[in-house]
């Protein structure tokens, strides 16, 4: 094997592991979580990040839309996280029937002392700017009757995380080999 195949071997190799580096960063998805609730009992929202947001200079935001809102309802803020000039740490704000503790990480967590129709709806968990995230909403659903429903535990979030890596990983072990033949077998015909 001559020296020029060797070196294009390894370059492609390099620029396919950057690339699934790179598009795995640019698909981060930003999740929630809420469990059903009973009316009149406390619920919380979790949102959960791909990355620590505490030290970041991004914003976060919460937004509830109602069930059966039109489609170009833009929602309500229900929580806003800014940084400040000057200062390390976000600055949170939650509006009323909503409790924010402060505490961010690759996960934030907002109490609802009493769930009701109002805080019911489809809620987005948004990081600003987006840089790539995408946002998928969930759903808090409340209901009369307690005996109705069992309560719910919350979905495992690394779970998703970890399929996303070992996809990428798969078709790392997979594309390689098949990138590798093939420039082999260019140089191969080229060199007859």
């Amino acid at each position: 094997m001559t020296r020029g195949v060797i070196f294009t071997l390894v370059l492609l190799t390099l620029l396919l592991l950057t690339f699934s580096v790179r598009s795995s960063v640019s698909m981060t998805p930003v999740t929630c979580s809420a469990p059903l609730s009973a009316l009149g009992q406390p619920s919380h929202l979790t949102c959960f990040f791909q990355r620590d947001l505490h030290a970041s200079n991004k914003q976060i935001m919460v937004v509830r839309h109602s069930f059966g809102a039109p489609n170009d309802d833009l929602g309500k803020d229900v929580l806003t996280c800014t940084r400040r000039v000057h200062s390390d740490a976000l600055q949170c704000k939650a509006k009323d029937g909503y409790i924010f503790d402060g505490e961010i990480s690759d996960r934030l967590t907002l109490q609802i002392p009493t769930a009701t129709n109002d805080t019911a709806g489809q809620y987005l968990c948004h990081v600003i700017p987006p840089d790539g995230c995408i946002a998928y909403p969930c759903s808090l659903a409340v209901y009369e009757n307690q005996e109705m429903f069992p309560p719910q535990s919350e979905p495992n979030q690394k779970q998703d995380t970890i399929s996303l890596t070992t996809i990428l990983f798969i078709i790392n072990v997979c594309l390689v080999p098949i990138l590798a033949s093939c420039v082999m077998l260019i140089f191969r015909y080229r060199l007859r």
